[in-house]
């Protein structure tokens, strides 16, 4: 019936047409032709590269599920044998589809404001690099996940304290009218 209804999509039927023709509910084909285009987004979506932020959000939240309190057995199992991991070595496990459902992605996927499909996506993605990264470190998983996420520069509490009092001189109704042209010159 898929490839049926695949088939008849790709013709250019309508969906009263496929719905005739499958002998389902028009509900049932507007509701699979919503659910493929929605998967076709999320395809060219997770092409687009993440920000230094983002990224090191990703890598944050699975540093944060592989401390030895927080890591299932199973997932320790695979895991090679140290007192803490990082990143990189979630990336080198074998089995990683086995070893992403261990992780709670639906709530990085909330605090990123993106789909689920889309975080794996992007983790995934993530993988390929620490993959190649830790081959020309030479099996060195710190170095690995520090090439491929540097970190993003912190600032100290005087400097933000600075950046806030110089917004705040502004006065603007909201972020979006702050002139950052002005801050770059006097800060």
């Amino acid at each position: 019936m898929e490839k049926q209804f695949e088939e008849l999509l790709s013709a250019g039927l309508t969906s009263k047409q496929i719905s005739i023709c499958l002998k389902v509910s028009q509900t049932t084909v507007n509701y699979r032709i919503r659910m493929k285009r929605l998967k076709e987004e999320q395809a060219e979506f997770v092409s687009k590269e993440l920000n230094d932020s983002a990224r090191q959000t990703l890598y944050d939240f699975v540093t944060k599920w592989l401390s030895p309190r927080r890591c299932p057995l199973e997932l320790q199992d695979m895991l090679p044998e140290r007192l803490s991991w990082n990143a990189a070595d979630f990336a080198m496990v074998e089995d990683q589809k086995k070893a992403m459902s261990f992780l709670p992605w639906q709530t990085i996927a909330q605090k990123m404001h993106c789909s689920l499909l889309e975080i794996q996506g992007h983790w995934l993605h993530e993988v390929e690099k620490l993959r190649e990264a830790c081959e020309s470190c030479g099996g060195n998983s710190e170095e690995a996940t520090k090439m491929c996420c540097p970190g993003v520069p912190m600032i100290t509490a005087g400097e933000f304290r600075r950046a806030l009092s110089l917004i705040l001189e502004q006065n603007p109704e909201s972020a979006r009218f702050i002139d950052v042209s002005k801050l770059q010159q006097r800060y």
